[in-house]
C-alpha cells in the first residue's frame, strides 16, 4: 500500500514514454447528465479516462444501450475526450424487441482512442448476448498480436444470474450446462482465451470477478493459472485492499499471459472512482505488448464520381461545369492561350506572368473537379448493395432518427437543423411529415422503418438487379444497343468482382496501398524495418539510385559529358541535331560513335502537327480505364465524366494541350508518388521492388498521346527496325517467338553453329538518359516544345513515398537534385505513358547499327 491508505501501487502520474496506459473497473450504472449524481459520476469518469488514457473498459452498465436516447449512449457521454475514439459495449439482448427495457442487469465495455484503434485487427463479445465480456485484438508491426478481454462475473442467484439463465432457456441451441451460467461463463471464457492463444495472441484478462484474485485458492485464479495467466498488480505490490466498498478482499483485478508485465500500475481511491469498485490502472511498455508500434494507416481515397453511371456522369458534368465556367470564363482561357502561342512565336518562351497564370487555372480546375466529385454522389461502402430501394429506407431511417434527436434536443446546443431535415427528404424522396414533435410517434416510425429493413435486406440483392436494369436502360439509351446486352455485362462485372474479392480474402491478400514494411541489409543480415520514417527513408534512398544508374555511361562521362552538354540542356540539344556538334577524332569506343552517326544524319525538318479539337482531346480518354493509378487530384474517372460539349470542357482541353505547346508544365503535373510493389513475397529490400511512378492523369495522358504519334509517325517513315515487335500494331511477342523458334530449329537440322543468348534489359526504362529520350522523341517527329514539356516534367519532379500509411510529406528530386550536389536524374518512369515508344525508338537505332555492321 502507498503511504497514502487510500491508494495502492504506484501513484496515478504521467505514464513512462512509449508506453499504453489501460484503466477502467465497474461502473455501477452507467450514467447521464439529468442529475447531479449522474454528473459527478461522469466527471469522475472523464477524469480518470482522460489521465493519458489509451484503453478503457468498465463492467455493470446495468443498461440496455440500444433502448437509450442518444444523449446517453456511451458515445454520446465521452464525445471530445480523445482524438479518435471508438466505443464497444456488450450487454444482455432480448430477441423480443418488445419485452426489451432500458434496465438490464451486467454488461460491459470498451473505448479505444485513436492510437488504440490504429492496432485493432479484429473485435467481438459474448458469443451468447449475454453481456459477459467484450475482447479486442491488438496488432504490432511485426505481427505480435495481444487480445485483451473486459469481462463480468456474476456470482450464482443473482438477479443478473438468473436473467442470463433465462436468455439461456429461450435459446435452440444445445448448450451444455445451461442450468449453472456461473459455470457456463468458465467453459466458455476458456474457450475464448485457448482460441485466441492458438492464434498467437498473448492475453490481457481484467474486470469485475467478484471472487479474491488475490487468493490462490479461488476459482478465478485456479481457471486463470490452468491458461497461463497471472494477476500482475498482487505480483508487483503485494497483498491488495478490497477493491468493493463494502468488501474485504480484491475483486477486480488484472491477469496477463507469462512475457507481459506492467512498467507500474495500481487501485484508485473509493474517493476518485465514479462507483464503489476502486477503479484499476497499468502502465505496459509498447515494447512487450506489441513488439513495436504502429502508426496509423491511411484510408484509402473514396472515388465518387464514375463514367459508367449516366445519371451521375451528367451531374458530375453539371456541377463541374457551372463551378469552374465561373471562376475561368472560357473567353479568359482562350485570350491567355493565344497569348502564350504568340509568345511561342516570339522568343520560343512564354513570360513568366502567364506561367503563373498557368499554374492559377490550373489550380481552379482541380478545385472545380474536387467540388463536383465530393457532390456528384455519397460514397458507398455499405455491406448491403446499392439500390434506389436500400437508398430510400435508409434515408428514412436517418430523417426519423433526426426528427427524434430535434425533439429530444429542443433548446439545446447541437440540435439538427430543420433545413437539414429539409434536404436530405428531397434527396431520399421522403413525404412524410418532418415537423413531427410527438416522440411517441417518431418512434413508432422509427419502429416501422426498422421493421421494414428487416423484411428489405435478404431480398437487397434483387432490388441491385432492379437497379442495374435501370443503369442498362440508361446505357441503352445513350448508344443504342440493347438493355439486355448492357445488363448481362453489368451482372458479370458484379459477379467477376465479387468473385476476385473472395479470392483476396482467401489467400489473405490486402488492398494495396503501399508497402507496410522493408529490409535493410546492415552487418550482412537483413533487419526488418516497420517505422513509417524508416520505411521512407530507406525507399527514397534506393529509388535515387535507381534514376541514376546511367551516371558512369559513355554519354554522361568525360569528354561527352563536356560536349554533349548537361542534363535539361535543350539549346544544345537541338545543336546535336542540326549536325553542329562534332566527335572528337580520338577518345570515343565504336558503338558510341557508330549510334551518333546515325542520330545525326536523321531529318528533324519535319514534325507532327500537335492539335486537337475539343472533342478529339475527350474521344481519346474514351479508351483508358476508368480506375487505372495516378497522382492524388485528377483522376482518369474524372477525365472520362466529361462531357465533350461542355465549355468546362473546352477549358480542360485547351489546358492540357498548353503545356505540350509551350513546354512548360503546371506545378501541380511536377509532383509524382513513387508507389513500391513486392516482387517476391520474402524480399522486401527496396531495391527488389518494383517501382511504379504514379503522375498526374493529364500529364500521363499527354505522354501516351506523345507515344501514339512517335510511333505513327516511325511506321510512316520507315524509322522502326524490322527486329522490333514491340508496341507495334499487327506484332506480338507471341509472333517473335515462334521466329525464335523457327531460327532455332533451322540451326539444329541444317547444325549451324550459333550462340542464342535470353537478355532481359535490367532497369531499362530507369537508364534511359534523358538527352537521348529528347533526341529520339524530335526524331521521331515530336516537336520541340512538346518534348521538352515530357522531359523537363519527369526531371524536374517531386517524388513522394506511398506506404500503407499514406503518401509522404517529404520529397526527393525537384530542385533539390541541384541542392544537393547532384545532377539531374535519369529514366522515363515506370508507368509512364510514352515509356513503351521512347523505348522503342532508343532500341531501333541499335538494332539497326547491328544488322549494318554484318550482325
Amino acid at each position: 500500500m502507498d503511504e497514502d491508505e487510500t491508494i495502492y501501487g504506484a501513484r496515478l502520474e504521467n505514464k513512462l514514454p512509449d508506453s499504453w496506459r489501460f484503466m477502467g473497473g465497474n461502473m455501477g450504472g452507467l450514467p447521464n447528465e439529468r442529475s447531479g449524481h449522474g454528473k459527478l459520476k461522469l466527471d469522475k469518469w472523464k477524469h480518470l479516462a482522460t489521465q493519458e488514457c489509451d484503453l478503457n473498459f468498465f463492467s455493470e452498465l446495468n443498461v440496455d444501450e440500444g433502448m437509450l436516447q442518444h444523449e446517453d449512449k456511451i458515445s454520446s457521454l465521452v464525445s471530445g475526450w480523445w482524438n479518435g475514439s471508438m466505443c464497444r459495449s456488450a450487454y444482455l439482448k432480448e430477441k423480443d424487441r418488445m419485452l426489451r427495457t432500458k434496465r438490464q442487469q451486467g454488461g460491459v465495455g470498451m473505448i479505444t482512442n485513436g492510437k488504440c484503434t490504429s492496432h485493432l485487427m479484429e473485435q467481438g463479445s459474448d458469443r451468447r448476448n449475454l453481456g459477459r465480456w467484450q475482447w479486442i485484438t491488438l496488432r504490432g508491426k511485426a505481427q505480435d498480436k495481444v487480445c485483451i478481454i473486459s469481462a463480468y462475473r456474476t456470482g450464482a442467484s443473482w438477479v443478473t444470474t438468473q436473467n442470463q439463465l433465462v436468455a439461456l432457456q429461450t435459446t435452440d441451441d444445445n448448450t451444455p450446462n445451461y442450468t449453472d451460467p456461473v459455470i457456463l461463463w468458465k467453459q466458455d471464457l476458456t474457450d475464448l482465451i485457448t482460441d485466441k492463444k492458438q492464434q498467437g495472441c498473448k492475453i490481457i484478462l481484467t474486470g469485475d470477478f467478484n471472487d479474491d484474485v488475490s487468493s490462490e485458492t479461488s476459482d478465478i485464479t485456479i481457471l486463470a493459472r490452468s491458461l497461463g495467466l497471472r494477476e500482475v498488480l498482487t505480483e508487483k505490490y503485494g497483498a491488495a485492499p478490497n477493491t468493493y466498498s463494502r468488501g474485504q478482499t480484491p475483486i477486480d483485478g488484472v491477469f496477463m499471459s507469462v512475457g507481459l508485465t506492467i512498467v507500474q500500475g495500481g487501485y484508485t481511491s473509493f474517493e476518485d472512482s465514479p462507483s464503489d469498485h476502486r477503479w484499476i490502472w497499468f502502465d505496459i511498455l509498447t515494447s512487450e505488448l506489441l513488439g513495436s508500434s504502429m502508426e496509423e494507416r491511411a484510408r484509402p481515397i473514396e472515388r465518387k464520381a464514375t463514367s459508367k453511371i449516366p445519371s451521375v456522369r451528367d451531374r458530375f458534368n453539371k456541377l463541374l461545369n457551372s463551378h469552374l465556367c465561373s471562376y475561368v470564363p472560357l473567353a479568359k482561357v482562350t485570350e491567355f492561350f493565344e497569348s502564350c502561342e504568340l509568345e511561342m512565336n516570339e522568343s520560343g518562351e512564354i513570360s513568366d506572368h502567364n506561367k503563373n497564370t498557368m499554374n492559377i487555372y490550373d489550380d481552379r480546375i482541380q478545385r472545380s473537379v474536387r467540388y463536383a466529385d465530393r457532390l456528384c454522389r455519397k460514397a458507398r461502402n455499405g455491406k448491403v448493395p446499392f439500390s434506389e430501394e436500400a437508398q430510400i429506407i435508409m434515408g428514412a431511417m436517418r430523417i426519423q432518427k433526426l426528427m427524434l434527436l430535434r425533439i429530444k434536443l429542443k433548446g439545446r446546443k447541437g440540435r439538427p437543423r430543420k433545413q437539414r431535415l429539409s434536404r436530405l427528404a428531397k434527396r431520399y424522396k421522403y413525404t412524410r411529415n418532418i415537423s413531427e414533435t410527438d416522440m411517441v410517434v417518431v418512434k413508432k416510425l422509427i419502429y416501422a422503418t426498422s421493421k421494414e429493413y428487416s423484411i428489405f435486406r435478404p431480398q437487397a440483392h434483387e432490388f441491385r438487379s432492379t437497379y442495374l436494369g435501370r443503369i442498362a436502360d440508361e446505357l441503352s439509351k445513350e448508344d443504342g444497343i440493347p438493355a439486355e446486352i448492357h445488363f448481362r455485362n453489368l451482372q458479370t462485372q458484379e459477379d467477376s468482382i465479387a468473385q476476385h474479392r473472395r479470392i483476396k480474402r482467401a489467400e489473405k491478400r490486402g488492398h494495396g496501398g503501399g508497402v507496410s514494411a522493408v529490409e535493410k541489409e546492415e552487418g550482412g543480415s537483413r533487419i526488418l524495418l516497420t517505422n513509417k520514417n524508416d520505411i521512407e527513408i530507406e525507399v527514397a534512398h534506393a529509388n535515387k539510385k535507381r534514376v541514376q544508374q546511367a551516371h558512369n555511361t559513355p554519354l554522361r562521362e568525360h569528354p561527352l559529358q563536356d560536349l554533349l552538354g548537361e542534363q535539361l540542356d535543350f539549346k544544345r540539344w537541338e545543336e546535336i541535331l542540326a549536325g553542329l556538334v562534332d566527335l572528337p577524332d580520338e577518345g570515343i569506343e565504336e558503338g558510341t560513335r557508330l549510334w551518333y552517326e546515325y542520330i545525326t544524319n536523321q531529318n528533324t525538318d519535319h514534325h507532327v502537327e500537335i492539335n486537337w479539337t475539343t472533342q478529339e482531346y475527350f474521344q481519346s480518354w474514351s479508351k483508358m480505364k476508368e480506375n487505372k493509378g495516378s497522382a492524388p487530384g485528377i483522376h482518369f474517372g474524372h477525365m472520362k465524366c466529361i462531357n465533350p460539349e461542355s465549355e468546362a470542357a473546352e477549358i480542360i482541353s485547351l489546358m492540357a494541350l498548353c503545356p505540350l505547346k509551350t513546354g512548360y508544365s503546371p506545378d501541380k503535373w511536377r509532383i509524382g508518388i513513387d508507389s513500391m510493389i513486392p516482387k517476391k513475397q520474402h524480399d522486401l529490400r527496396p531495391e527488389k521492388l518494383r517501382l511504379i511512378l504514379l503522375m498526374d492523369a493529364r500529364f500521363n495522358h499527354n505522354n501516351k498521346l506523345i507515344g501514339k504519334m512517335m510511333m505513327e509517325y516511325g511506321e510512316d517513315n520507315d524509322l522502326l527496325a524490322k527486329e522490333q515487335y514491340g508496341s507495334r500494331k499487327e506484332k506480338s511477342a507471341v509472333q517473335h517467338a515462334t521466329n525464335k523458334r523457327l531460327v532455332l530449329d533451322i540451326l539444329r537440322q541444317y547444325k549451324i553453329p550459333a550462340i542464342y543468348c535470353a537478355n532481359d534489359a535490367k532497369s531499362c526504362y530507369d537508364r534511359i538518359v534523358m538527352m537521348v529520350g529528347y533526341l529520339m522523341m524530335r526524331i521521331y517527329g515530336i516537336p520541340g516544345s512538346a518534348a521538352k514539356c515530357s522531359v523537363e516534367t519527369i526531371s524536374l519532379m517531386k517524388h513522394h513515398i506511398r506506404t500503407v500509411f499514406g503518401d509522404s510529406e517529404f520529397y526527393y528530386g525537384g530542385e533539390k537534385w541541384k541542392e544537393e550536389g547532384g545532377e539531374y536524374p535519369h529514366g522515363n518512369g515506370q508507368g509512364n505513358g510514352n515509356g513503351p515508344a521512347v523505348w522503342a525508338a532508343i532500341s531501333s537505332p541499335l538494332l539497326q547499327i547491328l544488322r549494318e555492321q554484318g550482325y
